[in-house]
C-alpha cells in the first residue's frame, strides 16, 4: 500500500470516531452529568464555567432556544474545530510516515473520546 493511501485511511478511521463523538453529543446530551454545571452563573464576579451558562440562557429567553441544543452545537463545533487543528499541525509529518501514524493513532487520540465521555 502507498502512504497516500495509508493516510487516508487513517484520516478516515479518526473521522469516523468524530463523527461518532458528534452523533453522541447530540443524541444523549441532557444525561451528560456536567450539563447542570454550565449553568452555574455568579453575578458578582467572571468565572469561566458562568459565562456558557449565561450565554445559554439569554439565547433561550431570546430565541427560544433549547440550552441542550445551544451546547450541542457548541461542543459539536468545538469538536470539529480541535479535530481541524489537529489534522493542520500534524500534517507537517507527512513525508515521515510512521511518526505521522503514530501521532493520528496515538492511544491519546483515539481513546480520549471513550474514557472522556463527557466532555
Amino acid at each position: 500500500m502507498s502512504n497516500k493511501t495509508i493516510i487516508n485511511v487513517s484520516l478516515f478511521i479518526i473521522s469516523l470516531i468524530l463523527l461518532i463523538k458528534i452523533k453522541d453529543v447530540f443524541v444523549s446530551f441532557d444525561d451528560y452529568i456536567y450539563l447542570n454545571e454550565l449553568f452555574i452563573n455568579y453575578e458578582g464576579g467572571f468565572l469561566r464555567r458562568g459565562l456558557l451558562g449565561q450565554i445559554a440562557l439569554y439565547i433561550f429567553k431570546n430565541f427560544s432556544v433549547s440550552p441542550v441544543t445551544f451546547f450541542s452545537v457548541v461542543f459539536s463545533s468545538a469538536n470539529i474545530i480541535f479535530f481541524y487543528l489537529f489534522i493542520k499541525c500534524i500534517n507537517k509529518f507527512k513525508s515521515n510516515i510512521f511518526l505521522y501514524l503514530v501521532l493520528l493513532l496515538s492511544p491519546a487520540t483515539l481513546m480520549f473520546n471513550i474514557f472522556d465521555s463527557a466532555n
